[in-house]
């Protein structure tokens, strides 16, 4: 089976599960499953430095930005896809477990 796969608009190599073991990128890829499908995300060589330029902005818009540049960049925010977490189980939450 072959497929062609395309970054979305967030840089992410997003393949069905069917079709991962068809694909074979040239580049490093960290690789988690989203719901159905498993997205691989291209490895940041410059992490540290991609983090101080989304640090700055996020300065830049809450000491220059307006109401309405803020509530927008709150929404975007609410919006994005957050990463898989594994889910508690009842029990962990239980009064009688949450000190242990």
């Amino acid at each position: 089976m072959s497929a062609v796969v395309r970054p979305n608009e967030n840089g992410e190599l997003v393949v069905p599960r069917e079709l991962v073991s068809a694909v074979t990128p040239h580049e490093q890829f960290e690789v988690g499953v989203q719901g159905n499908v498993i997205v691989a995300r291209p490895v940041r060589e410059n992490a540290a430095a991609d983090l101080e330029h989304l640090q700055a902005g996020a300065r830049r818009l809450w000491s220059e930005g307006t109401q309405e540049e803020r509530v927008m960049a709150i929404r975007e925010w609410i919006d994005a896809p957050r990463p898989p977490v594994p889910h508690l189980r009842d029990e962990a939450l239980s009064r009688e477990n949450i000190y242990d």
